[in-house]
């Protein structure tokens, strides 16, 4: 147990160190120098929102409005919104919220990643392999979130 808990701390300060300076302004700053990052805050905040107010309508996305089910001409990201319902539901702020369903996801692999190698191996040296799939999702895809990857609103 107590070795399960040193794991998810520390993927939470790898996934802070990783998402700086999203970390530091988690309501106001996002990754959106993209259309992918624009629609990311757009989707888990939608999914969050619709769940919280009217769940069996979750589907019925404002994106393509007065068109039905337009959630599903895309990722529904249905988990991730799930995750940020308490964030949305306390701030209402869909930059934060996509921020800490993202700071969890990170973390989360990392943790996840050290506990299987530490089971699979039984080795102390699970943590770098952690450390490498915890670190995947910066260095994969579009390139490591950083200064220039983020705008501040």
């Amino acid at each position: 147990m107590r070795q399960s808990l040193i794991a998810v701390a520390l993927g939470a300060v790898l996934a802070a160190i990783l998402t700086y300076p999203t970390i530091v302004r988690p309501g106001s700053v996002a990754r959106v120098d993209s259309d992918d990052g624009k629609f990311s805050v757009w989707n888990v905040a939608w999914v969050a929102h619709a769940l919280l107010t009217d769940p069996r309508h979750v589907f019925d996305a404002n994106i393509f409005s007065p068109h039905r089910t337009t959630l599903a001409y895309s990722e529904a990201n249905l988990l991730e919104g799930v995750i940020g319902i308490v964030p949305y539901w306390l701030s209402e702020n869909p930059w934060l919220t996509l921020n800490l369903v993202m700071l969890a996801g990170f973390a989360s692999a990392y943790a996840g990643a050290w506990l299987l190698l530490r089971h699979v191996c039984g080795d102390r040296g699970a943590a770098a392999g952690g450390v490498v799939v915890g670190a995947e999702g910066f260095t994969g895809g579009d390139g490591v979130t950083g200064p220039g990857g983020v705008v501040v609103v």
